[in-house]
């Protein structure tokens, strides 16, 4: 090799550095739920709670404690679930929240969005119509109860019907649980503990025994392990009374 002639051979490049991961997994978010130490409007929340398996602490409280914690509410009413120290009121909200971050709002935006009809529909003759009779004297719930049977269920049930017996499978929307079933569930857990008994046969003999689908739904819900376990075991009074 000449004088100043150099070499063609050249030191191969070192291998990149495979990156470290050194992130710790992400702890699931702290819940708590706040109520009175009762089932009421909080009641659906637990259900989709315990079918999407999520570990919260439940803070039951009198009324007594209620007055002093009524003024720091954030929406000035309960149910409030805290997520990581953070409050989130209004039941429908948290429902909502809760089932978002569980997959219990469908496959799509599309989905969740008819789910949120349903549950709209479902809130409306519980707690707005059902629920208000329930405080009634005895004497005035049974002419109440029939009156909303006779006039105001019929044009309800027939539109949550459509959603399910076009889905023919156990669920209002898509092919798994959605917290439109649990909201849908609630309505006859509440009604059963709140309504007298010829009510309740009423509501179900007119609008539940005739319609398969209603039934497969119910059977979704009240079969998914974790709501099954939690209605077993469940011990919270109907009412504070």
């Amino acid at each position: 090799m000449g004088c100043g002639a150099s070499s063609s051979a050249q030191t191969a490049p070192a291998p990149a550095a495979k990156p470290q991961n050194n992130m710790a997994p992400t702890a699931p978010p702290k819940m708590k739920l706040t109520y009175f130490d009762i089932r009421g409007r909080a009641e659906p929340i637990r259900l989709i709670l315990e079918a999407g398996g999520v570990k919260y602490e439940f803070n039951g409280i009198s009324q007594e404690e209620w007055k002093n914690l009524k003024p720091m509410a954030i929406t000035g009413g309960l149910p409030i679930l805290e997520i990581n120290d953070k409050p989130l009121g209004e039941s429908l909200a948290i429902g909502r929240f809760v089932a978002r971050q569980h997959d219990m709002t469908g496959a799509d935006s599309f989905d969740a969005a008819c789910c949120d009809m349903i549950v709209e529909q479902v809130n409306e003759i519980f707690f707005v119509k059902l629920a208000p009779v329930a405080f009634m004297p005895d004497e005035e719930k049974l002419p109440a109860l029939k009156k909303l049977v006779e006039e105001y269920m019929p044009a309800k049930f027939a539109i949550l019907q459509k959603f399910a017996d076009k889905n023919n499978n156990g669920c209002f929307v898509g092919n798994k649980i959605t917290w439109a079933d649990i909201y849908f569930f609630s309505i006859f857990d509440l009604m059963n503990a709140h309504l007298p008994t010829e009510a309740c046969e009423m509501i179900k003999g007119k609008f539940i025994a005739p319609c398969p689908s209603f039934q497969r739904i119910i059977h979704t819900v009240k079969s998914n392990p974790g709501i099954a376990a939690y209605l077993k075991n469940r011990e919270l009074p109907v009412t504070d009374a």
